[in-house]
């Protein structure tokens, strides 16, 4: 740079992303980097662990940066070994600026009529179900009583579970002691 003047060149154009050499200094090395234009931006960002999103197929991201704002699926996900995750998306444009950006994730555009916790789902040759939970009038007077009902599940996380034909409005059970089956009487807690 001191043959330069002080001035940072390199053999193409593009937008200086990082100076690693201090005023006055000299360095056989890598004085910097340059992104090319022609190539794009890429916009990378880090999810803490308990915010990883481990399935980033078709997850849309929206990168706002003054007044310009893009929408974009993530294309790369490198997991962390501390459970995180770092996601990238290719921006349009060359009119972003390297530095701070928002962005938004839309983890899921879809409605759902039901969601239950995941620990609700059972599975068995039948495919999945849930256990639905009925008051019946018995001998023993007025009694909660477990059913088997078949469902579809169509998206899963870790927490929740998305289903198509769950339609009977009645409660089913998340968490239980002991283990279930088709007709057994349960109490509810609370």
């Amino acid at each position: 740079m001191d043959e330069q003047e002080g001035v940072f060149c390199a053999p193409q154009t593009g937008t200086v992303e990082s100076l690693q050499l201090m005023q006055g200094q000299t360095s056989g090395q890598v004085g910097g980097s340059i992104s090319d234009p022609e190539r794009g931006y890429q916009i990378r960002f880090a999810l803490e662990a308990e915010d990883a999103v481990q399935d980033t197929a078709g997850v849309t991201v929206t990168v706002m940066q003054g007044a310009k704002s893009e929408s974009v699926k993530i294309n790369s996900s490198v997991s962390q070994q501390d459970g995180g995750v770092v996601l990238s998306a290719a921006l349009t444009g060359s009119d972003w600026q390297v530095g701070k950006a928002e962005l938004t994730i839309r983890l899921s555009e879809t409605e759902y009529d039901c969601c239950l916790p995941v620990s609700a789902l059972h599975s068995d040759n039948g495919g999945d179900f849930v256990y639905s939970v009925e008051e019946r009038n018995t001998i023993l007077g007025l009694q909660n009583i477990v059913r088997k009902v078949y469902v579809e599940v169509v998206e899963r996380n870790n927490e929740l579970a998305a289903l198509r034909n769950y339609t009977t409005g009645a409660p089913v059970v998340a968490a239980t002691t002991k283990s279930l089956q088709e007709g057994a009487r349960v109490r509810t807690a609370g």
